[in-house]
């Protein structure tokens, strides 16, 4: 099923809810952020300056073939060149995953994880593969459709969870799946799961053009329904996304071209919303409140250097860093200072 059908059939179901939540502790603050390999950086400064923002760098994407053997490696960087960065991410304290599927990169994944046989090779492979690379875990992006492919990937994560051990396993998923990942225990088969929280644009709530997609109210919404169904908050990062859609057509732009002459503090730019850096703060503060896990960014490849002054990903984390080092108190007073502001 194509995204936006897919957002028609189950987004209304979130909204029929009040996006309400519950405040709750302040937990350990994760920013991951995926990598497509037609993204990658020629420069190993370039790698390290956007490494030392992320605790998680999701390298997107190999696929599977039906019979569990790893297709299109050849979209990780060269071993001499994934060295370079698992040496800088080690410096930084930042875990690399290599991705499993992505939207139209499900299909074999789904084929192999229906028969036993060929999920276990899958599984194989997979430790394999993160065993003589260096990785740290494995992310599975699974977007195939169909209700009866739940259970197949719940065991196939639990495989690979035992096989990989301390490693990581993490999953992304969309709006409205949460009720799937609840009947399937699959929060129990990894270690977080990332809600995919963009390209909403009309369809929640139900509106005609101009539409806005990722907004703070939408995220509101969907930390309150995590909340409401009885899922691990903590296990659930809130995803954000790094480019614009038009708010009449729904085209993307990515950041990097809204950045050339756009205000990164607003959120629309010659009709195109985005997230700028006063939303990113919003849904920092708002996952906190909700002890979600973190943010997580699709992708950072749309971003700019932080040397232009103008980087998302770099204000995200500067922001991070400066809540978690501050007690409740000055967090509370450096809040009201800010809004203050904002409203003059």
């Amino acid at each position: 099923m194509a995204r936006a059908s897919f957002l028609m059939v189950v987004l209304p179901l979130l909204a029929a809810a009040l996006p309400s939540f519950t405040a709750a502790a302040d937990p350990s603050f994760r920013i991951v952020g995926y990598i497509p390999e037609y993204r990658h950086w020629d420069s190993l400064e370039r790698w390290d300056e956007v490494l030392t923002d992320l605790t998680d760098a999701i390298l997107f994407s190999i696929e599977a073939s039906p019979s569990g053997e790893l297709r299109s490696l050849d979209r990780l960087p060269s071993p001499e060149r994934l060295n370079g960065i698992l040496k800088i991410a080690g410096e930084r304290g930042t875990n690399v995953l290599v991705c499993l599927g992505g939207a139209g990169r499900s299909a074999g994944v789904a084929e192999a994880i229906a028969d036993e046989a060929s999920r276990n090779t899958l599984v194989r492979n997979l430790a394999d593969l993160v065993e003589s690379r260096g990785l740290q875990g494995v992310d599975v992006d699974f977007e195939a459709s169909g209700h009866d492919l739940w259970g197949p990937l719940g065991s196939f994560l639990r495989g690979l969870k035992r096989e990989l051990g301390s490693k990581l396993v993490t999953l992304a998923y969309h709006p409205g799946q949460e009720a799937l990942l609840l009947e399937h225990s699959l929060l129990d088969a990894v270690d977080f799961v990332s809600n995919m929280a963009y390209d909403n644009l009309c369809h929640v709530p139900r509106t005609e053009p101009p539409c806005r997609h990722s907004t703070l109210e939408f995220a509101e919404l969907i930390a309150g329904h995590v909340q409401r169904i009885g899922m691990d908050a903590s296990k659930v990062l809130l995803g954000v996304p790094a480019y614009g859609r038009h708010v009449m057509t729904g085209e993307a732009k990515p950041y990097y071209e809204i950045a050339a002459d756009g205000d990164v503090d607003a959120d629309v730019h010659d009709g195109y919303y985005f997230n700028g850096l006063g939303t990113l703060r919003a849904k920092v503060d708002l996952a906190r409140m909700a002890g979600l896990a973190g943010l997580m960014v699709w992708e950072v490849g749309q971003d700019v250097s932080s040397s232009t002054g103008r980087s998302l990903l770099s204000g995200l984390a500067e922001y991070v860093r400066t809540e978690t080092s501050e007690s409740p108190s000055q967090r509370r007073r450096r809040r009201r200072s800010r809004g203050k502001k904002e409203e003059l």
